[in-house]
């Protein structure tokens, strides 16, 4: 078995300087235009809950849902929304740490050594990056269970959302702490990718199967890696989200009075969430089993993983654009205003 480093021993590396940096550079660039997209979108959304007059928006158990996803970060200085809190965060931090010290690699050499010893601020950018990827795939299923309960109880809904509204934040915020809990207890580290560097850990918690041996007959340990906390939660997820969305699309179905905007909507949404919850539960299978035994693909499948993600939280939040009326009025309310001043010209 090998012996894990100490709490406090330096982890020292060499940059890699094979890739071209250039090139390295130019995926940084079309990354943030990406990221930066979604970050505006995010912040336009939140500039309408916090400063619209149309109560519609702070008091919709569904807005406050998805404004959770949002809060994440500043969920103590803010508490109207927590999906775009969740998406600003995700986005800055992307921008401006995760992505900056991958592929921005003449900053390696430069910014490496102060993470060969433990470092508090990779350690709490680790953590957080998890847990928002978490909060990520819990929000989607609360949101499916919101849109269903729209439908089901049309005349009782805002009632039953003012009593467990604030039970199901508290859940949102607390379960997503069961994909980071190891990495609490662990050592974080940094260590060489793409001619940059990234943040990994050494697992502190294992468990011992003496019924599970390998062939020089030792016991086998099994690790709580994040990549098995993440599948866990994709799959329980998906199952969710298919099944509420398909109990809304059924209630939408039977109405006597046919909502096919809804119903188009509520599919293309669940299409969307379900395809990339897929993708995304099929990569963490490899790193959470297979990745050991075939590491070339350990790179290219770890950079699918960042943009499958980044594309979730891109489309969720254009798809909450597109297919919410009210919503998209309020912010390109200024395009109407301009095209009256310049027909009164």
């Amino acid at each position: 078995m090998v012996s894990l480093p100490s709490e406090n021993e330096s982890i020292p590396f060499e940059c890699d300087n094979s890739y071209d940096s250039t090139f390295e550079l130019i995926k940084y660039v079309f990354q943030v235009c990406y990221l930066s997209i979604n970050l505006i979108l995010n912040l336009m959304i939140l500039r309408v809950f916090i400063f619209s007059k149309n109560k519609i928006f702070r008091e919709s158990p569904f807005f406050l849902i998805y404004a959770a996803d949002l809060i994440m970060v500043s969920v103590f200085s803010l508490g109207y929304s927590v999906e775009q809190f969740q998406g600003i965060y995700m986005s800055i931090s992307e921008i401006f740490v995760g992505r900056l010290f991958i592929y921005v690699i003449s900053l390696c050499p430069i910014l490496a050594p102060f993470f060969f010893s433990p470092s508090i601020f990779l350690k709490t950018f680790f953590i957080l990056s998890h847990y928002s990827q978490g909060f990520k795939t819990v929000s989607q299923v609360f949101l499916s269970f919101n849109r269903m309960t729209s439908v089901i109880f049309p005349v009782s809904y805002q009632q039953i959302w003012k009593r467990i509204n604030v039970p199901c934040l508290v859940v949102l915020f607390v379960l997503p702490i069961g994909v980071i809990w190891n990495i609490i207890l662990s050592r974080v580290y940094a260590n060489p990718s793409s001619g940059g560097f990234s943040a990994n850990y050494f697992k502190a918690i294992s468990w011992v199967f003496s019924d599970l041996t390998d062939i020089s007959h030792n016991n086998k340990h099994v690790q709580a890696s994040v990549s098995k906390l993440h599948l866990i939660f994709f799959i329980a997820s998906l199952i969710l989200i298919i099944l509420f969305s398909g109990i809304t699309i059924y209630g939408l179905f039977v109405l006597k009075t046919r909502l096919k905007k809804a119903e188009t909507s509520i599919t293309i949404a669940t299409m969307i969430i379900s395809i990339e919850f897929s993708i995304l539960a099929a990569i963490q299978i490899y790193f959470a089993f297979f990745s050991s035994l075939t590491s070339p693909w350990r790179p290219y499948l770890l950079k699918a993983l960042d943009f499958t993600y980044d594309f979730l939280n891109l489309s969720t939040t254009i798809v909450f654009i597109l297919f919410n009326q009210q919503l998209r009025l309020k912010l390109f309310k200024w395009r109407k205003q301009n095209k009256i001043v310049e027909v009164s010209r």
